[in-house]
Order: structure tokens, then sequence, then C-alpha cells
């Protein structure tokens, strides 16, 4: 299992972005990229992490990553690229302190 940190976690979508340890920041997007995002609340789930899915958070009630929380979880090949699975959240006092 890999560890790392929460990119970014839409909790109305039940979609976000994780990052492993070890992986290289990704490069600046282009102009056009920022334009076409303009009206979004979010970054696109390949911008630069991994992409995690509600249903795959393993903890009990309201299933919700803030970002920059640490994580632990598997990688595994998805229809269009590597998806995390598995997603554990640190056991412990809650809310998490990085």
């Amino acid at each position: 299992m890999a560890e790392g940190t929460v990119l970014w976690f839409d909790s109305e979508k039940g979609v976000g972005a994780a990052r492993p340890d070890g992986w290289a920041s990704p490069s600046v997007p282009s102009r056009r990229w920022w334009r076409s995002r303009r009206n979004s609340t979010a970054p696109p789930a390949g911008a630069g992490g991994i992409p995690v899915h509600y249903s795959e958070i393993q903890m009990r009630g309201f299933k919700e990553l803030n970002a920059g929380q640490r994580v632990s979880f598997a990688i595994e090949q998805g229809p269009s690229g590597p998806v995390a699975t598995h997603v554990t959240p640190p056991s412990g006092p809650w809310p998490y302190e990085p």
C-alpha cells in the first residue's frame, strides 16, 4: 500500500485526487487549460494526482477527505489510468493535523 496526501476532495461530487509520497510535482498547466477551467470549482482528477472516488474510502459514516490529509491506498489500473483503491485515513482523534 502506498501512502500519500490528499490534494483535493469535492464532497458534493464524491471525487478527488491524492498524490503518493515521492511523486514529482506536475508541470504548470497551459493558458488554454486555465481558460477551459475558468468556471470550474475543482481541478480534474488527472491534474497531478491519482483519482479517488468516495466508494473506495474505507471509513464509517459520511465518507469525506480533506486537502492535506494523510492517507494510505492501493494503486490499481483503471480504464483511463491509475486509480486509488482501499483509501484509508489514519485512525485516531479527528480532525487529523499533519
